[in-house]
C-alpha cells in the first residue's frame, strides 16, 4: 500500500506531479539530477518504483525552441516572466530554451530540421501570425492556437467577470472599455460587462473603443483620444462613466499616462482596471487594479507540456486552463457616497 501520494512526492522533490510521473515511467524529458532526486525520495517514502524508471527512452536534444517572446519599450515584464517560467520548466525536464526572433510565418531551421525536442509559441490573439501547423516537432501554444493544438491559457471571460464584480462593488455603475479588435479582447469585454451587470451596472456601448492591432503604448494613447472624441469632451466622458477597463496592464498604464495629460486624475476622477498584473517598468502611476495571470507558471507548464506530448504522441489535443485572481489596486477607488 502506498504511504505517500504522487502529489506529495512532487512537493517533496520541488517539481510537478507530471515530472514525477515521467521520472517513474522512465520517460525522456527529465534531467538526470531531478530523476535521481525523485527516485531517492520515492525509495525513502516506500513509493512503488516501476522497473522502467531506470531505463529512459532514446536520447533527445535537450533543447526546446520558443517563438513569440519579445520585449517592448524596454519595460515588458509580461513576456520576460513567461520566458523565465519556461526556462524553469525546461530545466526541470533536463532541457534548455532557445529563443527565436525571426520571421513569424516560418519555422526556424532548427525546428524544420527537427534539431530541437519541441517548440512553444506565445500567441496573444488570433491575429498573431504563426508558422504552418502542425509543426515538425511537438508544439504547445500559449493563450490561443489552432483548433487541434495543445494550448496553455486562462479563462478570459470568467477572469474579467470577477474583475467587473470587483469594480461594481466599489459603487461603479457605468464603465467603458478600451482594447484591440480581437476575439480575446471581446471575450474580456463580455466577462467584464457580465460582472458589472451582476450588481446593476453596465458598460456604456458608446464608451467602448476597439482598434485593430492595438497593444502598444502609442495605440493605448490613441484609443484614449478616440474615447474622449466619441464623448465630445473630457467632461462628458467623466459624466458618462466612472471607470474604464483596459485590455492589459501595459495599455492601462499608457491610458493613465494620457488621461493625466488631459487633466483627468486617476482614480479621483476616473478609475482604471487592467488585466495580467504586468505593468511596464516605465509606469509611475497608482498600482493598477487587475487580474493577475500566473505568467511564470504558464511558461513552466508549456515547457512541461512539450515533454508530455513527446511521451503521448497519439493523445488528443489538450487545453490546460490555469487559475487567475483579482488584485485590488489604487487605480480603482470607491465612488463617493456609494
Amino acid at each position: 500500500m502506498r504511504g505517500i501520494s504522487m502529489r506529495k512526492l512532487a512537493g517533496m522533490a520541488g517539481v510537478s506531479a507530471m515530472t514525477v510521473s515521467r521520472a517513474l515511467r522512465g520517460a525522456e524529458g527529465v534531467g538526470e539530477e531531478v530523476r535521481e532526486r525523485i527516485l531517492k525520495l520515492a525509495r525513502e517514502a516506500g513509493y512503488p518504483i516501476p522497473m522502467t524508471a531506470q531505463r529512459p527512452m532514446s536520447k533527445l536534444w535537450g533543447v526546446m525552441c520558443v517563438l513569440g517572446v519579445s520585449g517592448e519599450d524596454g519595460g515588458d515584464q509580461f513576456h520576460s516572466r513567461i520566458f523565465e517560467g519556461m526556462k524553469a520548466g525546461a530545466k526541470e525536464c533536463g532541457s534548455e530554451v532557445l529563443k527565436y526572433s525571426g520571421p513569424d510565418t516560418l519555422w526556424p531551421l532548427v525546428v524544420a530540421r527537427r534539431q530541437v525536442d519541441g517548440v512553444v509559441i506565445v500567441r496573444g490573439n488570433e491575429r498573431t501570425p504563426h508558422p504552418p501547423f502542425p509543426s515538425p516537432v511537438p508544439s504547445v501554444f500559449i493563450f490561443t492556437g489552432p483548433e487541434d493544438a495543445d494550448i496553455v491559457t486562462v479563462d478570459h471571460f470568467a477572469s474579467c467577470r470577477a474583475l467587473g464584480l470587483a469594480v461594481a462593488r466599489q459603487g461603479h455603475r457605468r464603465a467603458g472599455y478600451l482594447g484591440p479588435e480581437t476575439a480575446i479582447s471581446r471575450e474580456r469585454l463580455a466577462g467584464f460587462r457580465t460582472g458589472m451587470e451582476s450588481l446593476g451596472g453596465q458598460v456604456d456601448p458608446g464608451c467602448i473603443c476597439l482598434m485593430k492591432d492595438a497593444g502598444n503604448r502609442e495605440s493605448a494613447r490613441t484609443l484614449t483620444d478616440m474615447l474622449v472624441g466619441s464623448c465630445g469632451s473630457v467632461d462628458e466622458l467623466k459624466r458618462r462613466v466612472t471607470a474604464l477597463m483596459v485590455y492589459n496592464d501595459f495599455m492601462a498604464a499608457a491610458v493613465v499616462e494620457r488621461l493625466s495629460e488631459l487633466g483627468v486624475k486617476v482614480p479621483d476622477q476616473m478609475s482604471i482596471a487592467g488585466f495580467d498584473d504586468a505593468a511596464p517598468s516605465w509606469y509611475w502611476g497608482p498600482r493598477i487594479a487587475t487580474v493577475a495571470l500566473p505568467l511564470e507558471e504558464i511558461g513552466a507548464e508549456a515547457a512541461r507540456f512539450v515533454y508530455w506530448r513527446i511521451t503521448h504522441p497519439d493523445a488528443p489535443a489538450r487545453r490546460l486552463v490555469l487559475a487567475t485572481r483579482v488584485v485590488e489596486g489604487a487605480s480603482v477607488a470607491a465612488v463617493p457616497g456609494r
